[in-house]
This record gives structure tokens, sequence and C-alpha cells, in this order.
């Protein structure tokens, strides 16, 4: 008799517990920006709030995908340079200096004129640019227009391999005139460590 009423007990703990797992569950920890070396991040307004989003590296099968590439001959007759941030299924994001990241200050934004060439290249004009593919929200370019923001770099090293930068803007999207707006981005990127295998 004694071991029934253990096992009634125990029973009813355990009830009780489950019961208050559900009323009262874990809640999910904020993911928060990185503060390491190579990396890109941006805020989006998200059904009334802003949602962080962060540029990271992924594999699909035999797929690499850098979260974040840097070309130093980019645009029209290479002469300027550009940094994708992306993050499958989430979003790439291209921010064009021309004639390049030269100084620190502020590099404003100018409308994008991004075109496929016939080599399936992409060719830019002579100007700040930047660009974005949201998959969070619809399939449309997003991209920039005069005035529309502005990429400041705030450290440059001598040698221009390291550089940290942030970014506000509006970006437009000409198929549907809707436009998004890109907060508090931030990179931080080393191009002799970027993209290293560890």
């Amino acid at each position: 008799m004694r071991y029934k009423i253990i096992l009634m007990l125990m029973l009813v703990i355990s009830t009780v517990s489950c019961k208050r797992k559900i009323l009262y569950p874990i809640p999910k920890s904020e993911p928060k920006p990185p503060t390491t070396v190579n990396h890109f991040y941006f805020y989006f307004e998200k059904d009334g709030k802003d949602e962080l989003y962060i540029a990271e590296n992924y594999y699909d099968f035999d797929h690499y995908r850098n979260g974040i590439d840097f070309f130093e001959d980019a645009g029209a007759n290479h002469q300027g340079q550009l940094l994708i941030g992306f993050k499958h299924a989430s979003f790439e994001m291209g921010l064009f200096f021309y004639p390049g990241i030269t100084h620190t200050g502020i590099y404003t934004l100018k409308h994008s004129d991004e075109a496929i060439t016939e080599s399936n290249g992409y060719t830019y004009l002579n100007q700040n640019q930047a660009y974005i593919y949201p998959l969070f929200t619809h399939n449309y370019q997003y991209i920039s227009e005069d005035n529309c923001g502005s990429v400041e770099i705030t450290y440059l090293s001598s040698d221009k391999r390291e550089f940290k930068g942030r970014f506000n803007m509006t970006l437009y999207a000409p198929q549907s005139q809707d436009s998004i707006v890109i907060k508090n981005g931030h990179f931080w990127i080393d191009l002799d460590k970027l993209n290293i295998v560890q």
C-alpha cells in the first residue's frame, strides 16, 4: 500500500511539472550583433519591431557559400570595390564603393544601375550604391536612389586591408514602388583573414 501511495505521488508531481513547463516556457534568447572581426549585420523592421539580420557562411550539400565577400576590382572598368553580406534563404546585400574605400568618412549613396551584362557579370555606374535581395520579404531587388542613405567608414588601416563601417538607408524596388528601411548596419572586415576556413 505504501508503494502505491508513493507511486501515486510521483505521478501527480510529474504531471504538475509537465504542466508547469507548458504554462511557463523558457523564453528564446534574442540573437545579438557579432563583435568579432569579419562580420556584417543590419536591422530591418518586420511586424512592428526591428529584427537583426547577420551574414553567415553555410554549406549546402557539397556547395559552400561565404557569408561575406569582397571584390576589389568591381564595377564599371573595374574601378570600384564591392562588399557583399549574405545569409542563406534570408538576404544578399551589396555595398559598392567608387573608386573604392579610400578614406574614413561618409560615402553618400546614389542611384543604383546594377545590370547583368552579356557575360552574366555585374556592372555598376561610377558612384557609391547599395542593393539588397531580401528573401525575408519579396523576391524583388531593392536598390539605392540618390541621397537615400549613406555608409560611414569609421576605421581604415594604413594599408587599407582592414576597415569598419556603419550604414543606414532606404532602398527601393522599381518593380513594385515599394521601399524598405535598413537600420544600424555594421561591418568589420579584415581582408587578410576574410573567408579563411579553419
